[in-house]
This record gives structure tokens, C-alpha cells and sequence, in this order.
């Protein structure tokens, strides 16, 4: 289980950094790239806030299993 969810975390993860860099290291054409990376890299945090809360779900009913 724990390898799955890292491998889900990790994938969305790797992108938001590669999209950040990108912006960082100002390797883009034009503001419409900026606003393209800029949205694909919020898409992918939403994603891992997702991931994030279910996880939290998860443990919180594991918890309340084990009592």
C-alpha cells in the first residue's frame, strides 16, 4: 500500500517541480507558456492535496478500526 500511494503522490509531484523549474530557470516562449505551466503545475497540487485528504481518510478509519 505504501508504495502505491507514493508512487500516486510521486507522479504528480515530479510534474509541479518539472513545471516550476521550467518558470524558474525562464525557459518558456511567451506569457501564454507561463500561464499554460502555471495551470498544468495547479492542477497537479490539486491533485495531491486530493491524494493527501484521502490518505488522511484512510488512517483515520484504520484508527478507528484498531479501537
Amino acid at each position: 500500500m505504501v508504495i502505491s500511494i507514493s508512487h500516486d503522490l510521486k507522479s504528480p509531484l515530479t510534474a509541479v517541480i518539472g513545471y516550476l523549474s521550467l518558470l524558474k530557470d525562464r525557459e518558456y516562449d511567451g506569457d501564454e507558456v507561463i500561464v499554460d505551466y502555471v495551470e498544468r503545475a495547479y492542477h497537479k497540487s490539486l491533485r495531491i492535496k486530493g491524494l493527501l485528504q484521502e490518505l488522511l481518510v484512510f488512517a483515520s478509519l484504520s484508527d478507528e478500526t484498531r479501537r
